[in-house]
């Protein structure tokens, strides 16, 4: 899995030659405030009024996380540069544990009386999700940083220099130079936790540590030069107008210094403390096997689903869910020409094979053609009024979805693959997901909101997950599939491997699974193949609870639409139905009931 991670990321430098990501605003020439203190974190907060505490208080927290501030695109609201890294240092992480525990307490001071009506629904919101925070913090030795849905250390950082790091002018280039002196101390930072997690009794699943091993081991050997980080530099100096190229290469030489002095040293300072945490490992792969593992898995489940369910009726309900969809399956592969008798798995390569493939460019020709259908299409069943500022950006291969920076420092982008070959198969799904009434479509909708910023800026994954996965249900409800049963198949395995995932996720962390039978699984009840299956499990050992975010959030959307339809009739509108889950934005799923139902009233 990492080598087609790291494949995937480092040749997205590819796309940086086509210049489709400029934004419209650039950061101000700030330097990153540092708080080193709890009172100097608190000074000034308690006076304010609840909307101004709420604004304050969210901007503060926001400069202890600056990755999360060039992800979601604030360093242009806050005055800052995207120059520094996250902080892994035990004091800096206690420092803003205590920081929230002191903002949960002074956000349920707040007497919501007085307050109007969306500043109280926003103080539940910034009070949800300081609490879900705060649940988090007994058990700060459990989080592994070293691998997730991106790959490795490597592959993530790529993908924030390379797809969300600014780059419109020098100042931007000194940032992505500072961020690369960062690299260092973090990792640095990094290696103390992992001893911190030995000292505290967690072992690291040798199943992750093999394939961590592995990732940073591909990198080990090369010079400054060579490495990714430099790599993105020079693809996005090429790209920079207004350099010579006696600029570029001096700003590409000082990349590859700072590999050599900074970033290389510090992997091999990460290789070699991996090395002495050999012993530290462990053949369980379950949190349940770790120091309050089974409390953490609950806290986890609860804060990523945004509802409170014990895990076992999340395996109830998503195996209820897989029966009714192998039904569906095999009603619509006997109507396809299959035999239903078959296994999933066959089923699925079966119609993969027939599906019709498309060759390099070719593929970038189809995705832009299913997404200007589908831009077409969504008037169907939306009202909403966009900024449909979305750039297809060719890619070495995939089909996934970047969304702008609410700073303008970022436009949204569709990477589009043009190179190799692809089936038709789930492209259109793909597409749906990813675009239009998808993950594009959401984030749009907030983009152009009113909505405070710091709303803007929160992100609860069962709501972004649950509703890109039922955009895809969506899509096939319009009859955007109608006349391709192999991708209506296609679709359906997609909610099918989100269902089994659930079912996956709490058998390894609860039920004692180990990864053949959680892989075996998968195989089985998605009709996956065993390598696809290994690289998901892989994930969800390194983060326990996120597969159910998708899983959850959809179920809840469909179930809260049957509600509005069973309780409406004939009054029912669907596009209402669809502003109302949009128009305000990320939310924990309960809240989203009650908005939904006050906004139709049912």
């Amino acid at each position: 899995m990492a080598k087609r991670q790291f494949e995937r990321h480092v040749l997205l430098v590819l796309i940086l030659l086509t210049g489709y990501l400029s934004g419209c605003q650039r950061s101000p020439a700030a330097s990153l405030p540092e708080s080193d203190t709890l009172e100097a974190l608190l000074d000034g907060l308690a006076p304010l009024s609840p909307e101004e505490f709420m604004a304050e208080a969210f901007h503060r927290l926001a400069l202890r996380s600056p990755q999360m501030m060039t992800e979601v695109g604030l360093a242009g609201f806050y005055d800052v540069r995207n120059t520094a890294l996250d902080r892994y240092d035990l004091q800096e992480r206690l420092l803003t544990q205590a920081f929230e525990a002191e903002l949960l307490a002074l956000a349920q001071g707040i007497n919501p009386s007085g307050l109007e009506t969306d500043e109280q629904f926003d103080l539940r919101v910034f009070t949800r999700y300081l609490e879900g925070q705060v649940a988090l913090h007994p058990y700060q030795w459990l989080p592994f940083p070293l691998w997730n849905e991106k790959g490795g250390l490597t592959d993530q950082l790529v993908y924030l220099l390379m797809a969300q790091q600014p780059f419109e002018d020098e100042g931007d280039v000194e940032d992505y130079l500072g961020r690369l002196e960062a690299i260092g101390p973090q990792v640095d930072e990094i290696v103390a936790y992992l001893h911190g997690r030995q000292a505290a009794g967690v072992q690291i699943p040798y199943e992750l540590y093999s394939e961590v091993m592995k990732e940073i081991g591909a990198h080990r050997w090369q010079v400054g030069r060579k490495t990714p980080f430099v790599s993105v530099l020079a693809a996005r100096l090429y790209n920079l107008e207004g350099l010579s190229p006696d600029e570029m290469g001096d700003y590409y030489d000082r990349g590859g210094e700072i590999a050599d002095r900074v970033i290389l040293p510090a992997f091999d300072r990460l290789m070699d403390a991996l090395y002495e945490l050999a012993s530290a490992t462990t053949e369980q792969v379950g949190l349940h096997h770790q120091p309050d593992g089974e409390a953490y898995y609950s806290v986890l489940v609860n804060q990523v689903t945004t509802l409170e369910r014990i895990p076992e009726e999340w395996v109830r309900l998503g195996e209820e869910d897989l029966k009714e969809l192998d039904g569906a399956v095999r009603q619509l592969a006997a109507e396809a020409g299959y035999d239903p008798g078959e296994t999933l798995q066959e089923i699925f390569r079966l119609a993969k094979v027939d599906q019709e493939y498309v060759l390099g460019l070719d593929i970038f020709v189809a995705l832009r053609g299913l997404l200007m259908e589908a831009e077409t299409a969504i008037a169907a069943a939306f009202d909403l009024e966009i900024d449909k500022d979305l750039v297809m950006v060719p890619v070495y291969r995939g089909a996934f979805f970047e969304p702008a920076a609410l700073d303008g420092s970022r436009r949204a982008a569709f990477y589009a693959g043009f190179t190799g070959q692809d089936a038709l198969f789930d492209m259109p799904t793909r597409v749906y997901h990813e675009t239009f009434p998808g993950r594009y479509t959401q984030s749009a909708v907030v983009l152009g909101s009113d909505l405070p910023l710091f709303r803007k800026a929160l992100h609860f994954p069962a709501y972004d997950q649950g509703w890109a996965l039922y955009a895809e249900y969506l899509a096939w409800e319009m009859g955007m599939l109608a006349e391709d049963p192999n991708a209506d198949l296609a679709r359906l395995q997609r909610e099918m491997i989100a269902t089994a995932q659930v079912v996956v996720d709490v058998g390894l962390h609860t039920l004692g699974w180990d990864v053949p039978t959680a892989a075996r699984y998968l195989v089985e009840k998605a009709g996956i193949d065993r390598s696809e299956a290994n690289d998901r499990v892989l994930v969800q050992i390194a983060q326990p609870g996120q597969a159910l975010a998708a899983y959850a959030g959809y179920a809840f959307i469909r179930d809260l639409r049957g509600q509005a339809e069973d309780s409406l009739g004939e009054a029912f509108d669907l596009k209402a139905f669809h502003t109302a889950v949009l128009n305000s934005g990320s939310l924990p799923l309960s809240l989203l009931a009650e908005q939904v139902r006050e906004e139709l009233d049912f």
